[in-house]
């Protein structure tokens, strides 16, 4: 079964996958609107204003994988919330980091051309 992503989402993953963090604001109140609010899906663009962000943020939670899945995969991901300085949450690998070195609050931005896909989060670079 395939799940193709609506138009709310397509709008983020394109972005990024241009190479472009955008991120949704209620035009009516300025507010940062959830990347996972379903209900606007329906509605594309015209239900939100989507601006540039500046891809900086904080670690707000962490998981560290200790097994590989695959035979084919590399070292086990670590995955962590990361909440952006715009306000709005999200969750994606964080790279070039030694898990000893995992926090909460830690200053993270993000990386160019990850090698696991379009959007990971690396240390900022005062913090590495």
């Amino acid at each position: 079964m395939t799940i193709e992503p609506g138009r709310w989402s397509r709008t983020f993953t394109d972005a990024v996958e241009a190479g472009e963090l955008r991120l949704p604001f209620d035009p009516a109140t300025g507010r940062p609107v959830s990347l996972h609010d379903r209900r606007l899906d329906g509605l594309g663009d015209t239900s939100a204003e989507w601006r540039p962000a500046r891809g900086t943020g904080v670690v707000v939670s962490h998981v560290r994988f200790h097994r590989r899945y695959a035979t084919t995969a590399g070292e086990p991901p670590i995955l962590a919330l990361i909440e952006l300085d715009e306000g709005h949450r999200l969750v994606a690998p964080l790279i070039e980091i030694e898990p000893d070195r995992l926090a909460v609050g830690l200053a993270v931005e993000v990386a160019d051309r990850p090698p696991q896909g379009p959007l990971a989060f690396r240390p900022r670079h005062d913090q590495r």
